[in-house]
């Protein structure tokens, strides 16, 4: 994650290009979605209280969310893109057979996956209006799910091209159609890295995004972008969340191995001040014995 003036956290595209980062695990909250203004993301009741003592505390845990308000997409060569969130997740130790999208109805418990809520894209006017009314598909926007580690399938670095949205000249040798983000499948994995595609309709000024679910089946670290190639969609803003879940609840997956550590630490300094608290009473009683004869000759001087 390398630019010019700025930090690796600044440049989220840059995870795709760099190198993969370690995987020394580090304590850190859920990610957030990033774009012309950043905002920081939202766990739901998630709250890890530090006391006076240094005790960390995790209560009861319901969601690790990505929150998009009007968030804006950066160029970026020949697209438009927008970082929508990354987290370490663990692959579903439950796997759903079922061709049926996942609903609330259907138990969680065991899955991991990455869930579509709300998720609204919203273009300029003056872009809505150059657009034929009678039209289908006036304009298109990609969500893309890429494990880090196959960060070099997206974009042309493998036809040897700079490019990220497939151009007329890439689209004749067939590696890709026109309009749309290259992505070069994964052979080992199908379907990856994801591609989840939204349409804007007609002269319609918004696109809503389909409510689906995408099950991680595999154990990394994800990346979210939402991405478009078409210049005319220049300015498209976009709102809504994204609930991201590990196979035993929503807490991030960078935290989950830090669990069993505050655990122990908690623990520990239990142990320490009830240790404490039993050398720390004899003294104390000592102390009131030696103090009491004392009170007491005052008491009957007085008298």
């Amino acid at each position: 994650m390398k630019t010019t003036g700025t930090s690796d956290d600044d440049d989220p595209w840059a995870a795709i290009a760099a190198p993969a980062p370690t995987t020394r695990a580090k304590p850190l909250s859920a990610g957030r979605g990033r774009g012309a203004k950043p905002t920081a993301s939202k766990l739901g009741a998630q709250r890890i209280n530090r006391t006076s003592s240094g005790i960390y505390l995790i209560f009861e845990v319901k969601a690790s969310i990505h929150e998009y308000k009007n968030e804006a997409f950066i160029p970026r060569f020949n697209s438009f893109f927008f970082h929508g969130g990354s987290e370490g997740l663990y692959a579903s130790k439950v796997h759903d057979n079922s061709t049926k999208p996942t609903s609330e109805e259907k138990p969680l418990n065991g899955k991991s996956f990455i869930r579509f809520e709300s998720i609204t894209f919203r273009r300029t006017i003056e872009a809505t209006n150059k657009q034929n009314e009678m039209q289908q598909k006036t304009g298109l926007v990609e969500a893309i799910i890429v494990e880090v580690k196959d960060r070099d399938k997206i974009g042309g670095s493998y036809i040897s091209s700079d490019a990220i949205c497939c151009t007329p000249a890439l689209a004749n040798d067939g590696s890709c159609k026109v309009g749309e983000v290259i992505i070069r499948q994964d052979p080992d994995n199908p379907g990856w890295p994801k591609r989840i595609q939204t349409s804007f309709e007609g002269r319609i000024e918004d696109a809503q995004m389909l409510l689906q679910t995408v099950e991680i089946n595999k154990t990394g670290m994800y990346y979210l972008y939402f991405m478009f190639c078409d210049p005319e969609l220049k300015g498209t803003l976009m709102s809504g969340r994204t609930v991201w879940r590990n196979p035993e609840g929503y807490l991030p997956g960078k935290m989950a191995p830090l669990m069993t550590f505050y655990g122990l630490m908690s623990l520990a300094y239990l142990v320490l001040g009830l240790v404490w608290f039993l050398s720390v009473c004899p003294i104390l009683e000592g102390y009131n014995t030696i103090a009491l004869p004392h009170h007491n000759r005052n008491w009957s001087g007085n008298v």
